[in-house]
């Protein structure tokens, strides 16, 4: 790979496509030998929370690794990950894949309804 460069172009693509509706954003292309990247109010190399995207790179991934027969469905997450003592540890990644894997969307603590509700109200950042 040649590494990571910006991207001019996509840039002027993401502005095209997204208008002024988008004051801060950022997007990449990549390729088997490059990786463009490119953003819009932000400095290269600045961080963004992903978002829901990670699940769909995380199904990729796992059907990848499906394929290549390092897992099965049965495959335990403690097996593969470093989740000593956690609840989720015990959960299959074919149930977690699933969304059957018994686990809450958040744990009480997070208080998800306070901060949704600030959210709505305040316009806070939920996490």
């Amino acid at each position: 790979m040649t590494g990571v460069r910006g991207d001019d172009s996509l840039r002027e693509r993401m502005r095209a496509l997204l208008g002024r509706k988008h004051q801060v954003v950022a997007a990449a292309t990549v390729a088997p030998d490059d990786v463009c990247v490119a953003s819009i109010g932000a400095a290269h190399g600045a961080d963004f929370e992903i978002g829901s995207i990670s699940k769909g790179v995380t199904g990729l991934l796992y059907a990848d690794a499906l394929a290549r027969r390092e897992i099965t469905p049965t495959t335990k997450l403690g097996d593969v990950l470093p989740v000593d003592g956690v609840p989720a540890a015990g959960r299959t990644l074919g149930s977690l894949a699933v969304h059957r894997s018994g686990l809450p969307g958040l744990p009480a603590s997070a208080a998800p309804a306070k901060k949704t509700l600030l959210l709505w109200l305040k316009g806070t950042n939920p996490y």
